[in-house]
């Protein structure tokens, strides 16, 4: 079952319990509302409203996708979501809607409202990284995601729409290297402070 039908299921059980428009969150009865209405003719919150916003909905509602054992278990969709900046999500909602295409950052700029240099700016004060940085690491989350289910890293790099196999493996070879670096990094401080 997919992270969005869950979502509809919860908020399905929403509607059959008064208690939910009693939120501590008094936005959130209203926004459920619409999602539900919204969605109830097309399907699902990811086909009504792209996988962006099934994505906040779930995050919001705490509804958590299953995940084999060794992969994270907040999708860079989520983990890079946890700021303010409304321009910032609107280009984000554009690349988690189509980051398997070619995204210029002029088109990103034009449907965030800003000039490039300002996405580029604020995009890089609430995520840490390049908006093309973003799309390449959903690229690569894709592709480890669909290698983790048996694929070649070739397939894996085609499905994930780069270029060619080598790219998808320096990318996978350069979070390797921060991952053992950040673990490095927490085990020397350990010993350090121990």
């Amino acid at each position: 079952m997919s992270s969005a039908l869950i979502v509809i299921d919860v908020q399905e059980s929403f509607l059959q319990q008064p208690l939910w428009a009693a939120s501590s969150n008094p936005g959130i009865a209203g926004r459920v509302g619409r999602l539900v209405s919204a969605a109830r003719p097309r399907g699902d919150v990811a086909t009504a409203h792209g996988p962006g916003a099934a994505a906040r909905v779930a995050r919001e509602m705490v509804v958590y996708a299953r995940r084999n054992g060794s992969e994270p278990q907040a999708s860079a969709m989520l983990r890079y979501r946890s700021h303010l900046s409304d321009t910032v999500h609107r280009a984000q909602d554009l690349i988690d809607a189509r980051f398997t295409e070619r995204l210029p950052l002029a088109q990103l700029a034009a449907s965030s409202g800003v000039s490039q240099r300002t996405l580029t700016r604020l995009f890089g004060q609430a995520t840490g990284m390049t908006p093309l940085r973003y799309q390449q690491l959903l690229r690569a989350e894709h592709a480890e995601h669909v290698i983790g289910h048996g694929a070649t890293v070739a397939s894996a790099a085609r499905a994930a729409d780069f270029e060619d196999a080598r790219m998808l493996r320096r990318l996978r070879t350069d979070s390797a290297v921060r991952r053992e670096r950040r673990a490095a990094g927490r085990a020397g401080s350990a010993t350090a402070t121990g």
